[in-house]
C-alpha cells in the first residue's frame, strides 16, 4: 500500500507546486495532520524551506509557538485581521530571502475560518490562485510553493468548501481520529487528488502519526470501525413468525372485511366560477 498511497504522495513526495485542503469537523481535528504536512515538507529539505502562517493572531497560539520552537528562524506568522491577508508582509519576507544565494521553498499555511470573517470565499480563492505566482516573482527562484489550508466544515457553509476544492490540488478529510495503545494518533481520512495527471483519485486511508512526526500510511479497511453487527443470513428462519397480525387474508376474511360498515359519509363538491375582467380566457380553446 505504501507505493500506492495517495496520502503518502501528498505528505512525502510532492515536487511540484500544490495546494492541500485539510477538512475536519467536531469532535475531530485536522491540526495534527496539518502539522505533519508542514514538518514532512520541511524535512524534505530543511536548509531551503520557509513556513509562512496566515492566521488571526489569537487563534492557536500554543500551536504556533510549538512550531516556532521546532523550526527556529524558519516560521513566519502574519495576522490576517490587521494586514489584509498579510500579502505584502509575506511577499516582503520572500523578497528578503530571495536576495540570498539559497533558493528557498515556501510553505504557506492558512486558516480559512479566520480569513472568511474578513473576506468572502470567492475573494479568498482568487488570492490562493494568485499567491504561488506572486511568491515566484518575489523570490526569483524556481523552487515550488506549497499551500496548506485548514478548513472547519461545520463552521463554514458547503459553498466555501466547494470553492476551496476548486482551487486545491488535493484534499484530506478527517472522518475519525483516535489514540492507539502506544499513544500514537490514528486518523481515518478520505484522501483525494482533485487535480492529477492520472485523473481524480479518491480512497480511504489510515494515517498514523508517531511522536517524532513520522507517519505510516495504510488502507482504512485495516481499522476496526464501530459499525452495527449484522448476523449471517439464516434461510431457515421465518421473519413473519412473530408477527401479531396476518400478512394474507383468506377469501372468507376478505368477504367479511368488505361487509364491514365504515363510519364515513360520501361527499362531493362544486366549483363556482365568478368571471373577472382581468381573466385572460380564450373561448376558442376547448379546454378553457
Amino acid at each position: 500500500m505504501a507505493n500506492n498511497s495517495t496520502a503518502k504522495q501528498i505528505f512525502e513526495t510532492s515536487k511540484t507546486p500544490d495546494t492541500v485542503l485539510f477538512l475536519d469537523k467536531r469532535p475531530h481535528s485536522a491540526l495534527d495532520l496539518l502539522t505533519l504536512f508542514i514538518l514532512r515538507r520541511y524535512a524534505s529539505d530543511p536548509t531551503r524551506t520557509a513556513v509562512h502562517i496566515l492566521s488571526n493572531e489569537g487563534r492557536t497560539p500554543f500551536w504556533k509557538e510549538r512550531l516556532r520552537q521546532r523550526l527556529p528562524d524558519r516560521v513566519f506568522v502574519y495576522d490576517v485581521a490587521t494586514e489584509s491577508y498579510a500579502t505584502e508582509a509575506l511577499l516582503e519576507q520572500v523578497r528578503k530571502m530571495g536576495s540570498s544565494t539559497t533558493d528557498f521553498r515556501h510553505v504557506v499555511i492558512c486558516d480559512s475560518t479566520g480569513v472568511f470573517v474578513e473576506r468572502s470565499a470567492d475573494s479568498f480563492c482568487t488570492f490562493l490562485a494568485r499567491l504561488p505566482g506572486q511568491i515566484a516573482d518575489a523570490s526569483g527562484g524556481t523552487a515550488p510553493t506549497s499551500i496548506g489550508l485548514l478548513h472547519h466544515s461545520d463552521v463554514n457553509d458547503i459553498r466555501a468548501e466547494r470553492a476551496l476544492k476548486f482551487v486545491c490540488t488535493s484534499s484530506v478529510t478527517v472522518v475519525e481520529s483516535s489514540q492507539n495503545k502506544v499513544g500514537q494518533q490514528d486518523f481515518i481520512c478520505s484522501v483525494e487528488h482533485l487535480r492529477h495527471e492520472e485523473g481524480h483519485t479518491s480512497q480511504m486511508e489510515r494515517i498514523t502519526v508517531n511522536d517524532d512526526w513520522n507517519a505510516v500510511y495504510s488502507p482504512a479497511e485495516s481499522i476496526k470501525q464501530s459499525r452495527p453487527y449484522i448476523s449471517s443470513t439464516d434461510s431457515s428462519s421465518d421473519p413473519a413468525s412473530n408477527l401479531s397480525f396476518n400478512l394474507r387474508l383468506t377469501s372468507e376474511e376478505r368477504t367479511a372485511r368488505d361487509q364491514v360498515a365504515l363510519p364515513h359519509v360520501r361527499g362531493g363538491s362544486v366549483i363556482y366560477y365568478e368571471p373577472d375582467e382581468a381573466d385572460d380566457i380564450d373561448y376558442e380553446e376547448p379546454e378553457e
